[in-house]
C-alpha cells in the first residue's frame, strides 16, 4: 500500500525508515530516532528536530509500507 502523508503533524513512528520529499522536490531517506531524553528527532545525513524541519516537507511515507508490493 503506498500512503503519503502530507500532513506533518503527525510524527513518524520510531525506528522506522522513512522516505521524504522536501518542499525543494529533492527525495531523501530517513529514520525517526529518540535521544536520550526520550525527544524523537529526524536522521538523515544530519539531525533535525521534527518541528522546524516539518515546514519543508512537502510529503512522508514508510519505506516498508510504500515497497509493501514489492517485498513479498
Amino acid at each position: 500500500m503506498k500512503r503519503w502523508h502530507r500532513s506533518v503533524k503527525r510524527k513518524p513512528k520510531v525506528g522506522i525508515d522513512i522516505l521524504i520529499i522536501w518542499t525543494n522536490n529533492t527525495v531523501e531517506i530517513g529514520t525517526m530516532l529518540e535521544d536520550e531524553f526520550g525527544e524523537a528527532y529526524l536522521s538523515t545525513d544530519n539531525s533535525y528536530d521534527w518541528d522546524v524541519v516539518a515546514p519543508i516537507i512537502k510529503q512522508w511515507a514508510y519505506v516498508d509500507k510504500y515497497f509493501e508490493k514489492e517485498l513479498k
